[in-house]
């Protein structure tokens, strides 16, 4: 390996492990880590179309939709004072909705999707805004969503576990003065990757619940 390459793979490598080497950085940053549950619910904003398949009994496109309607999330993590891991559930209220393309409705061939992610929490401001009670953050994270819709009308509702990626942000309110009890307010976008029929579409949700802090 080039002396040149060496230094380089040495200096980064110092310049990650060193505030790692800091025992008061990495406990600020590891420390405290407790566990968390909580119950949300709000809108989730659907998408005019989602996926097309051919009518095998007609002939003309079949089209799935997701129109907006409510949404329930439950959420179980271990939160830090600067990061959060936590796993989250998600229920839609509305069916898929299937037309032709002349805009007849064929009832019955779309179910509520649901999805399920692993998410990563960032507290830039950590406990030091209004003597922690308030507590914004970013989260990231990646998961599946959870589509059933009969689209060719002869199968009945087919499955489709398609990969979503979230990206959002909220902001939690404590309630007591042990930080045991939080309102949290969160908006986040779902990105659902295609798998034939089904499109690329995107999922908004809009949730405010309650936390408990464990």
């Amino acid at each position: 390996m080039p002396v040149m390459n060496t230094f380089r793979i040495s200096y980064v490598s110092f310049a990650f492990v060193l505030p790692l080497s800091n025992s008061t950085f990495a406990e600020e940053l590891l420390d405290g880590w407790k566990a968390e549950a909580s119950f949300s619910a709000g809108a989730l904003l659907g998408d005019d179309e989602i996926g097309r398949d051919v009518n095998a009994t007609g002939g003309e496109d079949l089209i799935a939709s997701l129109d907006d309607g409510g949404a329930i999330a439950i959420r179980l993590g271990l939160h830090s004072e600067y990061i959060g891991l936590e796993g989250s559930l998600l229920f839609g209220t509305e069916q898929i909705e299937v037309e032709n393309e002349f805009g007849v409705d064929f009832p019955n061939h779309g179910e509520v999707p649901f999805s399920i992610s692993a998410d990563v929490l960032v507290y830039p401001f950590g406990f030091s805004l209004f003597d922690g009670r308030l507590r914004p953050y970013v989260t990231t994270g990646i998961g599946g969503t959870l589509l059933r819709v009969d689209l060719d009308n002869i199968s009945d509702k087919e499955s489709y576990f398609l990969l979503t990626w979230n990206l959002g942000g909220g902001v939690k309110w404590v309630l007591d003065k042990d930080g045991g009890v939080y309102l949290d307010a969160r908006v986040t976008n779902h990105h659902v990757f295609e798998d034939d029929p089904i499109d690329s579409f995107h999922m908004q949700s809009i949730l405010i619940g309650i936390g408990f802090r464990f």
